[in-house]
C-alpha cells in the first residue's frame, strides 16, 4: 500500500545501481587572483561618465588623448555656442580657439570635421575672424 501511495504521488524508490544526487550537484572552481602590475591596472580603467558644468572644462577636455572624450567635448561646445552669440564670445575669451586649431589636423576625420564646424560656428565673433586671419595654416591639397 505504501508503494502505491508513492507511485500515485509521482515518486519512486531509487534502485540499488542509481546514486541519489544531493544538493546542487555542481562543481565550483575557486581561482586565486593573479597580482597585476599597476600599469596593467591603469590600462584597464573602466568607463567614467563626466557631467560638465562650465565651458572651460569642456575646453580643457579637448586636450585629451582619447578620441571619444574629444568628440563629446566638441559636441557639447557646439551646442553651447549654438544657443546665443554671447556664448560664442565667451568661448573665444576662454581660449577655446588654440585647441581647435590643433584638432583641425587630428588623424581622426570626425574630430577634424567637428573642430572645423565649431570654428565656422564661432566665426561670427570679431575676435574669431582676427584669429582666423592670423592663422599660419596651409591646408594640404
Amino acid at each position: 500500500m505504501q508503494s502505491q501511495s508513492r507511485r500515485s504521488a509521482g515518486l519512486r524508490t531509487p534502485r540499488a545501481t542509481e546514486t541519489v544526487e544531493r544538493g546542487l550537484g555542481r562543481e565550483f572552481k575557486v581561482s586565486v587572483p593573479v597580482p597585476q602590475s599597476s600599469e596593467d591596472f591603469i590600462k584597464k580603467f573602466g568607463p567614467l561618465s563626466v557631467e560638465v558644468q562650465q565651458a572651460l572644462t569642456a575646453i580643457l577636455m579637448l586636450e585629451s588623448p582619447e578620441y571619444n572624450i574629444v568628440i563629446d567635448s566638441l559636441n557639447a561646445l557646439q551646442k553651447f555656442c549654438k544657443r546665443r552669440d554671447e556664448n560664442k564670445e565667451m568661448y573665444v575669451e576662454l581660449g577655446g580657439l588654440p585647441p581647435i586649431q590643433k584638432r583641425m589636423f587630428d588623424p581622426n576625420a570626425v574630430i577634424q570635421r567637428m573642430s572645423m564646424k565649431l570654428l565656422a560656428l564661432t566665426s561670427t565673433v570679431h575676435k574669431t575672424k582676427l584669429f582666423i586671419r592670423n592663422l599660419d595654416v596651409i591646408f594640404p591639397a
